[in-house]
């Protein structure tokens, strides 16, 4: 198992708590540079995992649970993720059909968060397979499957209630930077 951090301009902080149970695992943190990490749990199932921790990503508190070989989470450059989150690609145990003895729940995902992501308070991502850039999710909201780019999704389960936004770390709006990483020419001046 490796853990590997890139912290070309390391001044942020990272605390965790991570558990590898299986073998040839990987945990790669690309430069967290001045930004706050915080995973108060980590857990990590079976051989062949792997968790990207994007360029300038922060959390508040961001916990994660992946099942299956060779399974993985990916959190994009500049994802924002509040406190009380939880990434789990699988349902954690198999659900049956008790007439026909069939599994009707989903195997372990590849669980991908694009770039400037924002995942609100308490969200749960549960089989959640890509987050689209831009994308904000909303607090206490419950997402499996894909969220499209910069939309705002929010509830249990989580639906699109608007399309065409996104959001920037500081309360005057989005930097240049901000816009070009989703998409988005510069906004004109003046």
């Amino acid at each position: 198992n490796t853990l590997f951090f890139d912290n070309v301009t390391w001044g942020g902080n990272c605390h965790a708590s991570i558990r590898m149970l299986g073998s040839d695992t990987v945990m790669l943190f690309n430069d967290i540079g001045q930004e706050y990490v915080a995973m108060p749990d980590i857990y990590l199932r079976s051989n062949g995992q792997f968790v990207f921790w994007g360029r300038g990503a922060s959390a508040v508190g961001l916990s994660m649970e992946i099942e299956g070989e060779g399974s993985g989470v990916v959190i994009g450059d500049d994802a924002l993720i509040s406190n009380g989150v939880w990434i789990r690609n699988h349902d954690m145990h198999a659900i049956h059909d008790l007439r026909t003895g069939a599994r009707i729940n989903r195997a372990p995902v590849q669980t991908v968060l694009e770039r400037h992501v924002w995942l609100g308070h308490d969200a749960m991502l549960l089989n959640a397979e890509r987050i689209g850039m831009g994308a904000i999710v909303g607090t206490r909201s419950l997402v499996k499957g894909t969220v499209p780019p910069r939309v705002v999704v929010a509830g249990t389960p989580a639906r699109v209630i608007r399309e065409g936004v996104s959001w920037g770390r500081s309360n005057d709006g989005m930097t240049a930077a901000e816009r070009m990483s989703i998409g988005l020419p510069k906004l004109p001046e003046g």
